[in-house]
């Protein structure tokens, strides 16, 4: 079992090596951060098939209630710590758990104390601790797997809207294929509008923004689902690693909680209440438990890897945003500011329309002059960036796709920037 584990995960982890048409910073999100769900949602799903909650049940409990049944209905019940005392590691020995679990209250000096109901049902000098209940360890692996769904929807509508340059690389791709059908297809505005074009556009910005909120939405969805524990985790968990080694694990001597206990304990109070009764007798019984649940522990180291990596998708997805935008106004500005046959070549072709033709440079140089040539007889405009009745293509190194460089041209002479044309 553990191998077949080990070679799914490995499955899982394989990238391919190869051209991709969305940006580094758009595969980061829904090519990495999905694998890392799934693979995590995998340890978990292994681990939960495997566990279960255990307590700790006194002799003469046993008589009362069998030991199995205790162990399944804490899991199904879940268990709660008191977080207060993470002020008073001291009088504990596990997190949120007092050495004496009678005391259940703080009186106003601080101290640990046992609720005593007094005469007009109020506690004398005692309030109540605050519970904070935990049964994340019952879906936890579903809510993983299902944020890997989440990271790759921004994808899906990003092939919605880039079906026309995904049918420009198929139709460079044929054994026959020449510009004017490329020209006559991708190139004319009656079959491919300028509206539909600038939409595109803008839609390639929206999905950008997609990928920021998907990010930024699992994180905080995660630190609700784990009780407001987890945005700061990756955080506390390092500040606690670099404390000494007894100061960290020894309650006694220790000032600092373990932030994976914050997070997910892996020690609880568990309540079952028994009741029965037949026509000669009646049972009532509340028994309170200290129970162990063993799958916290890999939680906890899986969420710290996992705190790092979605922090690092909001930062690169944030990125992609501002290179995205910032490219357009480079394009604007550079063209702007550039001799007048620069304006003109910035207003005949689009910002999709440059796209294609990187797409086509990249793919096959001589289909590209082929291309060039064909839509400088189609738009007049275009015909004084010709050099001896021909346009002039720039080079490959001056429209790479990948890094966002595309030319204008100005009466023969190349002019270069840092474009990015959708």
């Amino acid at each position: 079992m553990v191998s077949f584990i080990s070679s799914d995960i490995k499955d899982i982890f394989t990238i391919k090596l190869k051209t991709r048409q969305d940006d580094y910073t758009d595969q980061f999100s829904r090519i990495f951060m999905v694998k890392m769900f799934m693979v995590s949602a995998l340890v978990m799903g292994f681990d939960w098939f495997q566990d279960t909650v255990n307590c700790m049940i006194p002799d003469i409990d046993l008589h009362k209630v069998g030991e199995d049944f205790v162990h399944s209905a804490c899991w199904i019940q879940g268990f709660y710590v008191y977080p207060q005392l993470s002020e008073l590691i001291g009088e504990t020995n596990y997190y949120g758990i007092p050495k004496d679990i009678s005391k259940n209250g703080v009186n106003a000096k601080g101290q640990l104390c046992e609720m005593k109901q007094g005469q007009y049902g109020e506690y004398d000098d005692c309030m109540e601790l605050r519970r904070l209940y935990f049964l994340q360890y019952q879906w936890m692996p579903f809510f993983v797997a299902s944020a890997a769904i989440i990271y790759y929807l921004p994808y899906i509508i990003y092939q919605i809207f880039n079906t026309d340059v995904q049918s420009l690389k198929e139709t460079i791709q044929k054994e026959k294929v020449n510009g004017g059908d490329i020209v006559e297809n991708f190139f004319n505005y009656d079959i491919n509008t300028i509206f539909q074009m600038r939409f595109n556009v803008l839609m390639n910005l929206v999905v950008k923004i997609l990928y920021l909120a998907v990010n930024l939405g699992v994180f905080y969805l995660t630190d609700h689902l784990l009780n407001g524990g987890f945005q700061l985790y990756g955080k506390n968990w390092l500040d606690w690693a670099a404390l000494p080694n007894q100061e960290s694990y020894d309650f006694k001597t220790g000032t600092s909680v373990k932030p994976g206990d914050v997070l997910l304990p892996t020690f609880g109070f568990c309540e079952i209440y028994e009741s029965s009764s037949t026509k000669t007798f009646k049972y009532n019984n509340k028994s309170k438990f200290i129970c162990e649940i063993s799958l916290n522990v890999m939680y906890q180291y899986i969420f710290i890897i996992l705190w790092f990596f979605m922090l690092a998708g909001i930062f690169i997805s944030a990125f992609g945003i501002l290179h995205n935008i910032a490219g357009h106004t480079i394009t604007v500005i550079y063209f702007i500011r550039e001799s007048p046959s620069a304006k003109a070549l910035f207003r005949s072709l689009s910002f999709r329309e440059c796209e294609y033709l990187s797409v086509i440079r990249h793919q096959d140089s001589q289909l590209y002059h082929d291309v060039m040539e064909r839509i400088r007889l189609k738009r007049p405009e275009l015909a004084k960036f010709s050099v001896n009745g021909k346009i002039n293509a720039p080079p490959l190194s001056a429209l790479n796709c990948d890094t966002y460089k595309e030319t204008a041209f100005k009466e023969g002479s190349i002019y270069h920037g840092n474009l990015n044309m959708l």
